[in-house]
């Protein structure tokens, strides 16, 4: 009776890890990093240098994503963006939301709640709204 109880629930919580959204996370970022990169390879940036604003957590995802060998212009958020141009903005909504949630969002520039006209949204992964990765480009 109790192993096939056991299979049960074993079936049960594997499809709903699989059915969940939220599980793609990473996988997001991934393929953020993956357009950046290509943007970095076509000409897209000038110099291959374009600064590139993220977290900290995402940054050290992005670490994670490259085998330590990220080779891209990556950098923590400053205080505000008033005098950053020419840089790509990456907004893990599902990350920020989830250091807000645990008291260390103090960090997060108003920018990053409040998305300024002059940014142009470049490129977005996911399906949910709260879980995207979103990608800008401030000219």
């Amino acid at each position: 009776f109790a192993v096939p109880s056991i299979l049960a629930l074993l079936a049960i919580s594997l499809t709903v890890v699989y059915a969940r959204e939220d599980r793609n996370q990473l996988e997001y970022l991934k393929e953020a990093y993956v357009f950046l990169k290509a943007a970095d390879k076509d000409g897209f940036n000038k110099d291959g240098l374009k600064e590139i604003f993220i977290d900290g957590r995402s940054l050290l995802a992005v670490e994670y994503i490259s085998k330590y060998n990220n080779k891209l212009n990556v950098k923590n958020y400053p205080e505000r963006f008033n005098d950053v141009n020419d840089a790509y903005v990456v907004v893990n909504k599902k990350m920020i939301s989830g250091l807000k949630d645990i008291g260390k969002g103090g960090g997060i520039p108003d920018e990053i709640d409040n998305i300024p006209d002059k940014w142009i949204l470049v490129s977005e992964f996911g399906k949910i709204n709260k879980d995207k990765v979103m990608i800008y480009y401030i000219q």
